[in-house]
């Protein structure tokens, strides 16, 4: 009987690797903050559920990651600019035109 009750029963079984994949998953993400970016857009769009494509973005290893992040970081940038290109178009042909 003395054996029984001095035995420890983990209450919290799982927790603390739960825990290090919230923080591996959290690190991911702030690794690659224009990919995540794109997650989210193609989920807004409806072209993938949420979870399915969260989960299957963390399975593309780092080195794509990288690369995917990086080529929609440089896409961003691009739009940046056209936006700004366009404003100064605006601007240059609402200052040449006469009331």
């Amino acid at each position: 009987m003395e054996d029984e009750s001095s035995e420890l029963v983990n209450t919290n079984e799982g927790s603390l690797s739960n825990l290090v994949n919230e923080e591996t998953v959290e690190g991911f993400w702030v690794k690659y903050p224009y990919l995540k970016e794109l997650v989210e857009i193609i989920v807004a769009q409806g072209l993938i559920s949420e979870e399915v494509a969260f989960e299957r973005v963390k399975l593309i290893g780092d080195d794509k990651a990288k690369e995917l992040n990086d080529g929609w970081k440089a896409l961003c940038l691009k739009e940046q600019d056209l936006g700004n290109q366009m404003l100064e178009l605006l601007l240059a042909s609402s200052s040449t035109t006469k009331p």
